[in-house]
């Protein structure tokens, strides 16, 4: 099990990172993660305001892979 959160104050943004790993047997593993993106926005009315305001959950990620070592 892996997490990473990272600040970003030029930007004002936080990203977000999980993952996890199981290997059944040597060399055949499986990954599961997930990452999120939090950007700091808020609405006059008119327009989206860059860093100002609460933070917002603007972008999500889910992935899967698995890995299988054949040897011959």
């Amino acid at each position: 099990m892996r997490a990473i959160a990272q600040y970003d104050s030029s930007r004002a943004r936080i990203l977000t990172d999980f993952l996890g790993s199981y290997e059944l047997v040597p060399g055949t593993v499986a990954y599961a993660g997930y990452g999120a993106l939090y950007e700091r926005r808020s609405w006059d009315g008119t327009q989206l305001l860059q860093g100002a305001g609460d933070y917002l959950n603007t972008q999500r990620r889910l992935f899967f892979k698995v890995s299988y070592l054949f040897r011959f």
